[in-house]
């Protein structure tokens, strides 16, 4: 059937000659994969709507239970010029994308995702800050998701904490290591307290070793939560 439906893309792909394979999370069907034919064409009609980012409308012959579904047309919705021109607000929104990307399944309508995407995406935009804004965001995903970390308070005025991948409780620190219960220091819990609440709190700016801390930490528990490995790249990647 031909739909049309709100979409942004998470990822793409080069797919022979003139094409690629795009994957989209739509409002109407979750995360889907399609293919845009000639979208690589100087003279292609989809313009920048299907890059890594983009928020579009898209019609698209679409198929349930199908691999790959074909899309048509595409116009994009809301340029985002900050994300595009700036390399840490870049990041941070792959990071955000890449996090849906991979924990979502096929096919499966999710509107408060969604609409944490759209709106996530709005607030790397404005932001100072896009780290801390992006770790709220992926936070927020997890609660969204039905395992949310909660907010034990300020860290306790030790060198480090001990965090339960189960309940994302605090636990004695003589406990880390075992049992699923991992040893983070003091600086990066501080910043994933503040990040529970107002990201926008956060004075100074996140450290290489906290950041490290801080995306070991979101893997280990995402991972946990859904029983498969989930570990970002974007990161790595854009070091």
């Amino acid at each position: 059937m031909l739909l049309s439906t709100e979409a942004i893309v998470l990822h793409s792909r080069k797919f022979g000659d003139t094409s690629r394979i795009v994957v989209l999370y739509t409002r109407d069907h979750g995360k889907i994969s399609v293919v845009a034919k000639g979208v690589r064409k100087p003279s292609s009609p989809f313009g920048s709507a299907l890059e890594p980012l983009g928020h579009a409308r898209v019609t698209l012959y679409f198929k349930r239970g199908r691999d790959l579904h074909t899309v048509s047309a595409a116009e994009s919705i809301t340029p985002r010029r900050r994300i595009r021109d700036s390399y840490d607000h870049l990041q941070t929104a792959l990071a955000v994308c890449e996090l849906l990307l991979r924990t979502q399944a096929d096919e499966e309508r999710n509107d408060a995702v969604f609409d944490l995407l759209c709106d996530g995406l709005n607030a790397v935009e404005d932001t100072h800050d896009p780290y801390a804004t992006g770790l709220a965001i992926r936070l927020r995903l997890a609660d969204v998701m039905g395992f949310g970390v909660p907010d034990c308070g300020p860290p306790p005025p030790n060198p480090a904490v001990a965090v339960d991948m189960g309940n994302g409780m605090l636990r004695p620190e003589t406990l880390a290591g075992t049992g699923g219960v991992i040893r983070m220091s003091n600086a990066a819990y501080g910043i994933l307290h503040s990040c529970l609440g107002d990201a926008s709190a956060i004075s100074t700016t996140v450290s290489p070793a906290d950041r490290l801390e801080l995306e070991s930490f979101l893997s280990l528990y995402f991972s946990h939560h859904l029983d498969k490995r989930v570990s970002g790249r974007t990161y790595d990647v854009m070091k």
